[in-house]
């Protein structure tokens, strides 16, 4: 992600070229976020499970869940919300 992050993107210098992924940046942007969706949704299916087993240590993605998963909260956390806020 850093390494996306440090190269400068010739789309975004040239107006007319915007909608074309002339570098790649797209593509390898997409199979980053992709991988770390997965490994996110495997980080937070073992600590569910680990709950169930009384496991589970106290961290920030138990506070997470805590939060994704409490019915009386007035906005709910959807499950893609719960996995940006660990990413950030």
């Amino acid at each position: 992600m850093c390494e996306l992050a440090g190269k400068g993107n010739v789309s975004e210098m040239i107006w007319f070229c915007k909608n074309l992924d002339l570098q790649g940046f797209g593509k390898r942007l997409k199979d980053v976020c992709d991988r770390y969706d997965t490994m996110m949704e495997k980080i937070m299916k073992e600590h569910k499970e680990a709950r169930k087993k009384k496991e589970l240590k106290d961290d920030g993605i138990k506070d997470v869940l805590d939060i994704y998963e409490d019915e009386n909260l007035e906005i709910k956390m959807t499950r893609k919300t719960s996995k940006a806020s660990l990413w950030g």
